[in-house]
């Protein structure tokens, strides 16, 4: 039985499994392990603040639960099907609304979630998206099942978003579409949130300056060691008025 007639699906491996599919520009993979961990914590504490969906994290394997969320299992040939066949499996729970959501958009607010929310509404046939700006997406809700969504889509290519929205459109989904995300899939998009953010100062969220802060430590291997470096680094008022860039190998790579 549902606790509500939303569900929120967090659709991630395990943190090790992210980082050797996905290692970043970093040199190994435990540091993208260790990025990814971090990167799971912030969107799953995201998910669970709304009280009007419930949290579900679908895995391929066992993986330490947030407090009150439920498991589902990845199945299926490939991403597509896995993607697919979670959706239909969270319907299958008794949810009327479902929205899946990636390990690797930190900039998901609880507030872009609650519009998605919205968006998807009580009646009708209803689907929302959230592209990212590589070109795939970081969000997507479903008010009904749509296997056809997801066949024979050329992942990881350019234009999986806008394949989509022609898809959706095609099924006869009343489509909206959400504001363009950054998501953290590879080096470049490590840094490019690294300076949105740092140049956003305080208009930034202190949940996403202080993701950044430990994003920072992981992958740049301890340019901060001390409270104090990161207040002089994102808590000083001058920091909300310049751009610096983060001191990785990784710059080399833009």
């Amino acid at each position: 039985m549902t606790r509500s007639e939303s569900a929120i699906v967090l659709f991630t491996l395990t943190p090790e499994a992210e980082g050797a599919r996905k290692p970043l520009g970093l040199d190994g993979s435990a540091r993208a392990s260790a990025i990814f961990a971090t990167l799971i914590e912030h969107v799953a504490s995201v998910c669970s603040g709304l009280p009007e969906a419930d949290l579900l994290v679908a895995t391929e394997t066992a993986i330490a639960l947030p407090a009150g969320a439920r498991e589902l299992r990845q199945r299926g040939r490939d991403f597509g099907e896995s993607l697919c066949l979670v959706f239909e499996d969270a319907f299958r729970l008794g949810y009327r609304r479902v929205i899946v959501i990636g390990n690797d958009a930190p900039e998901i607010s609880r507030d872009y979630l609650a519009d998605a929310l919205r968006e998807l509404g009580p009646v009708g046939e209803k689907a929302v998206l959230g592209p990212a700006t590589d070109g795939g997406y970081n969000l997507l809700g479903l008010s009904a099942p749509c296997a056809p969504v997801f066949e024979a889509m050329p992942w990881g290519s350019t234009d999986v978003a806008r394949r989509t929205e022609a898809r959706l459109v095609a099924c006869g989904f009343d489509l909206t579409l959400l504001r363009v995300l950054e998501d953290i899939d590879s080096a470049q998009g490590l840094v490019r949130f690294f300076h949105r953010i740092v140049s956003a100062g305080h208009r930034a969220s202190a949940a996403l300056r202080k993701l950044v802060f430990q994003l920072r430590r992981i992958s740049a291997a301890g340019a901060f060691s001390t409270a104090s470096e990161y207040r002089r680094e994102y808590a000083s008022p001058a920091s909300s008025d310049r751009l610096r860039a983060p001191p990785l190998p990784l710059l080399a790579t833009l």
